[in-house]
């Protein structure tokens, strides 16, 4: 089999900067792969560099993305294996329409209306002292549709004592579906222990890409949910493995890909039983989106294999 590779950086703005614990975030950098196979088939991997995920550049992609066009597989390869593996990954073949439709999570904007179809809306929070944002978090929450359900996350911005406080405001506020890697890393005892007295429900996001991944992270005895971000996990197979074993803990989630790595996260939701995190508005009405991407129920595959090589060859 004669395999041709080739790659292109693509570089798309947010039409709203995400503001985040980790500042602001307004263009987003990514590294296109594509393999093709005797010219008839081809697969698509994505570099995607994730402030408060990975510790890589663009730069220090490129090298190692350089070396692959021309060696192929490498084991040495440290930053673009996510990538690779998606090339292999049974997604691209297996791609018959309309297989399962979703409606995904919402993100929060303060100038953007709730779209009425929405079930579940993921907020921002720690971005103000827990005095002062508290109460306007509930305030919204109180104010949301009574069947809406909340996604709250402070990109590992509290300590032991700010989350704490936050569990006790949030203790008989059933509606809040989970808190998102309230702390960096894995939780210690304590505050495991913490955690274990609450109702509130927490899921691991950033830890699982930072401890090795989600059967690591499993092995370490986290019982929450799982956010899981397949295009920064280095296995996409064993991504996909993951989700079918556990599809009720796991809650399949965009980094803000390209158009066409956000069809492979979109396909990966297939395995998921839980609302994906997979909202795209960040992009609506940019010349290489596909309108399909931005439908109040996604399609899962979305877009076909040939769409996604037009639009290749287009940018």
């Amino acid at each position: 089999m004669h395999i041709k590779r080739e790659f292109k950086i693509f570089r798309q703005k947010f039409n709203t900067p995400l503001r985040t614990a980790h500042g602001l975030w307004d263009v987003r950098e990514t590294i296109l792969l594509k393999e093709t196979y005797d010219g008839r088939s081809f697969s698509f991997g994505e570099v995607a560099p994730t402030p408060g995920f990975n510790a890589f550049t663009l730069k220090d992609a490129l090298k190692e993305t350089e070396i692959w066009l021309l060696e192929g597989d490498n084991e040495l390869y440290k930053w673009i294996n996510p990538a690779i593996t998606s090339l292999k990954s049974s997604i691209w073949k297996n791609c018959a329409s309309k297989v399962k439709k979703v409606v995904p999570a919402s993100l929060y904007f303060n100038s953007g209306k709730i779209p009425k179809y929405c079930g579940v809306i993921k907020k921002k929070i720690g971005l103000k002292c827990p005095k002062e944002e508290i109460p306007e978090v509930l305030s919204w929450i109180k104010n949301l549709p009574t069947s809406m359900r909340v996604r709250l996350d402070p990109n590992q911005s509290f300590d032991l004592e700010k989350l704490q406080v936050w569990l006790d405001a949030l203790e008989d506020h059933e509606r809040v579906e989970f808190i998102e890697q309230p702390v960096p890393g894995i939780p210690c005892d304590e505050i495991l222990n913490l955690i274990s007295m609450s109702s509130v429900p927490i899921a691991l996001d950033e830890a699982i890409v930072s401890h090795g991944g989600l059967r690591t992270v499993k092995k370490l005895g986290w019982d929450g949910y799982f956010v899981v971000k397949p295009t920064l996990l280095d296995d996409w197979s064993e991504t996909i493995s993951f989700i079918k074993d556990y599809p009720d803990k796991c809650i399949v989630s965009t980094v803000f890909e390209s158009p066409i790595g956000y069809e492979a996260v979109i396909r990966t939701c297939l395995h998921s039983n839980l609302v994906p995190g997979v909202d795209r508005r960040v992009y609506q009405g940019c010349s290489t989106e596909f309108k399909l991407h931005h439908k109040p129920v996604l399609s899962i595959p979305s877009v076909k294999n040939d769409l996604l090589n037009k639009l290749w060859n287009n940018l």
